[in-house]
Order: structure tokens, then sequence, then C-alpha cells
């Protein structure tokens, strides 16, 4: 490895540390606008037809844990099985904003 290459390397690693150091070291934001969510979670779906609705559930437990507003968007990715209709039952059961 070049020295080029090693203080890069080395450069990457303290950037990496600095980052997740300062995200660890910060109190969250509180978001002012109530309409928009303080913690958006996107869901991605492929064919989660019997598994959508205990994914969904178990992010609304833990969320409502944290007492934060979120939001659950759940992207399905052209799914073949019961996915969609899945999740629109999911909308039903917790409040879209």
């Amino acid at each position: 490895m070049s020295d080029k290459d090693e203080t890069l390397e080395k450069n990457m690693k303290i950037s990496a540390f600095k980052v997740i150091d300062g995200v660890s070291q910060k109190e969250p934001r509180q978001c002012r606008d109530e309409k928009i969510p303080a913690i958006s979670i996107v869901l991605p779906a492929y064919n989660e037809a019997g598994n959508i609705a205990a994914a969904v559930h178990s992010i609304g437990n833990e969320m409502r844990a944290l007492e934060r507003s979120y939001e659950i968007v759940i992207v399905d990715d052209g799914s073949r099985d019961q996915t969609v209709a899945e999740a629109r039952e999911m909308m039903e059961q917790y409040p879209v904003r």
C-alpha cells in the first residue's frame, strides 16, 4: 500500500469515527412542525405477504415506546403476492398523516 493510500485510509477511518462520535453525542432534535414526523422508517417490501403486518406491528410498538412522532413508509417493489393488500390493511390500523 502506498503512502497516499495509507493516508487516505487513515483519514477515512478518522472521518467515520467523527461522524459516528458526533451523532452519538448529540441529543435528538425535536421536530417543530407537528405534521412532519421526527422519525421516518422506510420498509422495503418484495413478496412479503404474511410478514409485512408483523414487521409493521413490531416497528410500531418500538416507536411508541420512544414517545416520538414517526411514520412507516412501505415501499413495494412489484410484489406478486398479497404484500400490497396487507400494507393497505396496515394503513387502516395506523393513522396516515
